[in-house]
């Protein structure tokens, strides 16, 4: 693998689609359970910088800058955003599913919280990805798969492109506040609506969505 990925004979896309293709799933396996906290991405960050670096064949003694390396090699970081769009998506399957793994998930078990500041959690890391203030109105939301998923898009979108054009901006936007209605909307009918359990409750939250999508 490494004669390869250092090999300049072969063009840095294909090498890039082979990184991703052959190391990526191993390097990310089973991430849908980490907990990242800061010093793993940063440690995901350094990882992913090493191979570009030794994909160009470029040395530490150059003092060559991050920003520079990812100039060369066309590539704009990504791991950790690869990380929290399988994570996001595996927490919406499963609050959607009432099993065990809803149960554990929402930590609705006996017992006590230990004393002292708490350990972060999975759920912090997405509600910051996400952008979302409470980690409560995230499990909410999740229940509608199709608001969820254009969540995680656009998560996505900001993670990939940091620097907009005016008309970008203007376009992004339009868009975050479209969504942010639809997330307000399904909130505020969820909390009126979830003591009731009823079939004619949720058809009704089905209806309104459409509307509010059209």
């Amino acid at each position: 693998m490494k004669t390869i990925l250092t090999n300049k004979r072969i063009s840095i896309q294909t090498r890039k689609r082979v990184l991703q293709c052959y190391i990526e799933p191993i390097l990310m396996y089973g991430c849908e359970a980490w907990t990242v906290s800061k010093q793993i991405e940063k440690k995901l960050k350094a990882i992913e910088m090493w191979f570009l670096r030794r994909m160009l064949r470029i040395s530490w003694t150059e003092k060559k800058s991050n920003k520079e390396v990812l100039e060369e090699a066309q590539a704009k970081p990504s791991i950790i955003n690869k990380v929290r769009k399988r994570q996001t998506t595996f927490f919406g399957h499963m609050m959607r599913r009432e099993g065990l793994e809803h149960l554990v998930t929402t930590g609705m078990i006996d017992g006590k919280r230990s004393p002292g500041r708490q350990r972060e959690k999975m759920a912090d890391g997405m509600k910051e990805w996400l952008q979302i203030s409470k980690v409560t109105e995230m499990m909410k939301l999740t229940r509608e798969r199709e608001i969820w998923r254009d969540m995680i898009t656009n998560a996505m979108r900001h993670a990939r492109s940091p620097v907009y054009s005016h008309v970008s901006d203007t376009i992004l936007g339009l868009e975050t506040i479209r969504t942010l209605g639809q997330q307000n909307a399904f909130l505020s009918q969820f909390d009126t609506l979830q003591d009731k359990h009823t079939s004619a409750s949720l058809n009704k939250i089905h209806l309104d969505l459409n509307t509010i999508r059209k």
